[in-house]
């Protein structure tokens, strides 16, 4: 009687486990799917974080240089700094240096996982 009664009660569990893996599974597609609706939106903010990065630095550096110079000399105007971002696989973890790539590699890994 025991017996059958832990027997019930390990099979409801199992059911219940089963049935909230199906909910959280069509969540995460349902997730996923937004993601894909997304990434138009986040590479073109990432690109314009990223040009907006490169104008604040420049514009830092030209005041820099225009603060040293005297008033009636003016230095050229420095090369803008180039990203160096990319990827090093060290330790068999991928190390992402720059938000263009870590936006990048998201995508590209949700697209593999779907495959």
């Amino acid at each position: 009687m025991i017996g059958t009664l832990l027997d019930l009660a390990i099979i409801a569990l199992l059911v219940g486990a089963v049935g909230f893996g199906l909910v959280i599974d069509r969540r995460v597609k349902r997730l996923t799917a937004a993601l894909r609706e997304l990434e138009p939106a986040v590479q073109h903010f990432s690109s314009a974080v990223d040009r907006s990065v490169a104008s604040v630095t420049t514009l830092k550096t030209e005041t820099r240089a225009t603060q040293a110079q005297p008033p009636l000399r003016r230095a050229a105007a420095p090369a803008p700094a180039r990203s160096t971002a990319g990827l090093d696989m060290t330790g068999g973890t991928a190390r992402i240096e720059g938000k263009a790539d870590l936006v990048r590699s998201f995508f590209d890994t949700m697209r593999s996982r779907e495959a």
